[in-house]
């Protein structure tokens, strides 16, 4: 007989962040249920770490919770393989859904209410939510407002500019006709959850924003300069060109980065000409944009990726 109560599962992939995990282990098991009483909860922590440093932070941590956890190891590098390893771990338990979140992040009580309330009322196969940033240690405005993301709406329709790992419901099915799903050519740079965003969106999968499903991220002071973020916008944007030129070989694609880039690149130079009026905040964001146009430029130029995988043909 099947499973009479609609499964989620939490999904926690971690590397080398034990005080992390915990944290957020912890705030699991504060989790608060209002609309969504009825739902069969369990959850998942795979670590990249043969060593099993974590390990003992979550045998500690069994007693918190209210809901089974369950623990994996995945030895092949990189980020894809572990989420990877989590969807398989999930879908033999037969979860229903299945919610991601990272391991410097914690999660408000309502999170996983406010997720699952939307997908239920909305009929989404994805649902996200914000993630807030907060400092160890105090930082300036205009280097605070680097790590803002976009905020919509709750029950507003996004796409998959929105979709990350970080904060994300999503119904297991839509999974299943999707090879990897995450993409192991982007395990060690990165952008393998923006890579399945844009497959499931192209697919005519339906992604709606619940702005009350907030997960805080942990942003310690090595992250908390002006170096990181630079090299995080330049990764970033290098990482997107690829994905996107990996996708399709016309060349229309490549000029449209390019013509979007040499714009990105002016506008940055604009914004940081007008720093008398705009302020450090202004010319910081222009500095950003200038890297970013070279980001895109350099994964233009080296393409050097493998294949990523997309959506079988083989559905149904």
């Amino acid at each position: 007989m099947g499973r009479a109560k609609t499964s989620v599962g939490i999904c926690i992939a971690t590397f080398r962040r034990p005080l992390g995990l915990e944290r957020i282990l912890n705030s699991i098991a504060k989790l608060e249920f209002a609309e969504c009483r009825n739902f069969e909860v369990a959850v998942f922590v795979v670590e990249n770490d043969s060593t099993r440093a974590s390990e003992p932070i979550v045998e500690s941590c069994r007693d918190l919770l209210r809901w089974p956890l369950y623990y994996g190891i995945e030895n092949s590098r990189g980020y894809s393989h572990v989420r990877n390893r989590l969807v398989e771990m999930a879908t033999a338990k037969e979860m229903d859904y299945i919610a991601f979140i990272d391991d410097d992040e914690v999660a408000e009580p309502q999170w996983l209410d406010e997720l699952l309330k939307y997908a239920l009322q909305t009929r989404a196969e994805v649902v996200l939510g914000p993630v807030l940033s907060r400092f160890e240690k105090p930082v300036p405005s205009w280097l605070a407002a680097a790590f803002d993301r976009r905020r919509h709406e709750s029950g507003h329709q996004v796409g998959a500019r929105d979709f990350r790992t970080g904060n994300v419901l999503l119904r297991t099915d839509i999974l299943r006709n999707v090879d990897g799903p995450f993409c192991h050519a982007f395990a060690l740079t990165g952008g393998e959850d923006s890579h399945l965003g844009r497959i499931l969106e192209r697919s005519g999968i339906k992604f709606v924003w619940a702005d009350d499903a907030i997960v805080v991220e942990s942003v310690p002071q090595s992250r908390a300069n002006m170096s990181w973020v630079l090299k995080k916008s330049y990764q970033t944007a290098k990482t997107l060109v690829r994905s996107k030129s990996a996708e399709t070989s016309s060349p229309l694609v490549s000029l449209s980065i390019a013509a979007r880039t040499v714009v990105v690149i002016a506008l940055g130079e604009l914004q940081i000409a007008a720093f008398p009026v705009t302020g450090r905040e202004g010319a910081f964001q222009g500095i950003r944009n200038i890297v970013w146009g070279f980001g895109n430029l350099s994964g233009l130029l080296f393409r050097g990726v493998a294949q990523p995988s997309g959506a079988r043909t083989d559905r149904g």
